[in-house]
């Protein structure tokens, strides 16, 4: 299991980070894209295997979450430079194919799901 998740690593914390920017930072430059997935191995990388970092004997999941905050550190920069220069925003047109109303039931069950794990969580913790 741990053999996995390391090399895990490698990948899902600039995935996590180029997703929540993407959602949620219209200003971040497409560039981050690809940028924030290469950055986010090679800060993984580095944080396992370079010494003078002090986090090679840190859990796979701390060097996940450290791999994480350094690319949305990137991300940040890159986004407060984008807007510095005029950039424009990525805004995705909405063509009307897909009626985006939700549904009673779903947000029902969502809310559902969130009691249930709140629950759990202070059931087993």
């Amino acid at each position: 299991f741990t053999f996995i998740q390391e090399f895990q690593g490698f990948l899902s914390p600039g995935v996590l980070a180029v997703f929540l920017f993407g959602f949620f930072v219209p200003m971040c430059p497409r560039i981050f894209g690809w940028l924030g997935i290469l950055l986010g191995a090679v800060f993984y990388a580095s944080f396992k295997w370079i010494t003078i970092l002090g986090a090679t004997d840190q859990s796979f999941l701390n060097r996940m979450g450290f791999s994480f905050l350094a690319v949305c550190v990137v991300g940040l920069i890159l986004t407060i430079i984008n807007y510095a220069k005029g950039g424009q925003p990525v805004i995705l047109a909405d063509k009307g194919i897909i009626e985006m109303k939700t549904s009673t039931r779903a947000k029902v069950f969502g809310w559902a799901v969130i009691v249930l794990t709140v629950v759990l969580y202070y059931i087993f913790w």
